[in-house]
This record gives C-alpha cells, sequence and structure tokens, in this order.
C-alpha cells in the first residue's frame, strides 16, 4: 500500500521564527513530520541549534534529521553525526544520496511507530 508524505519547504521564513512557531502553534504540526532536511548554515542560527531546539520539542524530538552543508571535512561530519543526525550530506550532493536518506529515515519512521 502506497504511503503519502506530507513535507514542508520553510524557505522565506528565518529559521529562529520556525523554531518559535512550532513552541507556540500547537496545530503546527499536529503530526510529527517524516524527515526534516536542515541545512547548517543558517541566518542567525546554525543548523546543531536547531536540532537541539527540535528534540527539545515533544512533537519533533523522534524525527529523524538529514543535514545539509557545504562543511565536507572529517571534523564537521562527526560533529553532525554525534549531535544526533540521521546522515550529514555534502554540497554538491547526489540525488541518490538524497532518496537514500529519505528511505532511511522513513524505514526508521515506521520501525519507531
Amino acid at each position: 500500500m502506497a504511503r503519502s508524505i506530507t513535507f514542508w519547504a520553510v524557505t522565506a521564513l528565518p529559521p529562529i521564527v520556525v523554531l518559535i512557531l512550532l513552541a507556540v502553534d500547537r496545530h503546527l504540526l499536529e503530526s510529527p513530520p517524516d524527515m526534516i532536511l536542515l541545512d547548517i548554515r543558517l541566518p542567525e542560527i546554525d543548523g546543531l541549534q536547531v536540532l537541539n531546539a527540535l528534540r527539545r520539542n515533544p512533537r519533533t524530538t523522534k524525527a529523524p534529521v538529514t543535514a545539509v552543508s557545504a562543511h565536507a571535512r572529517r571534523g564537521d561530519i562527526d560533529r553532525g553525526l554525534n549531535a544526533g543526525f540521521l546522515r550529514y550530506l555534502t554540497k554538491p550532493f547526489l540525488i541518490s544520496a538524497l532518496t537514500d536518506s529519505i528511505t532511511l529515515a522513513l524505514r526508521q519512521d515506521k520501525s519507531t511507530t
């Protein structure tokens, strides 16, 4: 049976505004996201800070988060994975790497429900 996947693309709002909305609006995430694709380099706040905030929010605490970054040194990747990202994709990345990450996130989501 095919599974319906809902996703958001939040690019127009500063990340800090999105985090505030998640914290205050109970209806914004009636069901947790299947996956979050998060850039590490963001204005005003970095992706590791966003990940920490997502982990503190009960609605996103278990959501699989994949990092996307131009920071491709081994230390950057290790820091991201140790922080709790499911995957760490370095730019430019292959579409196959993204689809693999989506598949992994959906499998993880299915195994935790």
